[in-house]
């Protein structure tokens, strides 16, 4: 590792001879990286440094050691609808590591991917892990999309968020404009007077909690109660 020069190996020279000595540090492989720490010199003097080169001239038999730190590569990314923490960089062997997966809204965390073995803490569907670095390690947090339910229903408290019958939304309009894209519209068995059409202009699924014939959109005869622009 660390290109040495001279190479690796015996190397026999004259009394005398000037000799410089290094290697290129850091020297990353792959998730792997490689810290020149320093060196040893066995049968010579100086007997040690802490750098990546040294001269010398060689007044008799000697032994060069170069000394390595390891150090391993975690990387840690989210999929779509979420963040994760930290997201990585180079650690120490046996390192140990707290990740926190959080979904954004209308997203759930749904598991880790990747080196789902080098967890040491929670499990694979556990959003709160922790992972040891005994090699590089890339995990990545999955996350799925929530299709929420929103409530519409004259009885209701129109009490945000809408999301069940005590709290639903009493105008049919104004839940319509409300609920985001993807999302389900559960309507009371009721009839709703509509002073203006009922515009869907996205992907929503507006369902009759009693089915069709029991949920009536009313226009009086005068306006166009519903219209699809999606």
């Amino acid at each position: 590792r660390g290109n040495p020069s001279p190479a690796a190996g015996e190397h026999l020279l004259y009394g005398g001879s000037p000799v410089s000595c290094f290697v290129s540090s850091p020297d990353t492989q792959g998730g792997t990286r490689y810290l020149c720490s320093g060196w040893t010199l066995a049968g010579h003097e100086p007997a040690a440094g802490s750098s990546n080169a040294v001269s010398l001239t060689l007044t008799n038999n000697a032994t060069l050691t170069w000394l390595w730190e390891t150090n391993y590569l975690f990387a840690a990314a989210a999929g779509p609808g979420g963040s994760v923490q930290p997201a990585g960089g180079w650690q120490s062997p046996g390192a140990v590591l707290e990740l926190t997966a959080t979904a954004s809204n209308l997203y759930a965390f749904s598991g880790w991917t990747g080196d789902t073995n080098a967890i040491v803490s929670g499990t694979p569907a556990s959003s709160n892990i922790s992972v040891q670095m005994l090699g590089p390690v890339a995990v990545t947090a999955q996350f799925a999309a929530v299709v929420p339910t929103y409530y519409a229903s004259p009885a209701g408290s129109h009490t945000a968020p809408y999301t069940n019958w005590n709290t639903a939304a009493t105008s049919l309009p104004f839940i319509v404009n409300y609920a985001p894209a993807g999302s389900t519209v559960l309507v009371a068995a009721a009839t709703y007077p509509l002073s203006a059409t009922l515009t869907l202009g996205k992907a929503l699924h507006l369902k009759s909690a009693a089915g069709p014939a029991a949920t009536i959109l009313d226009g009086g005869g005068a306006v166009r109660v519903l219209l699809l622009t999606n």
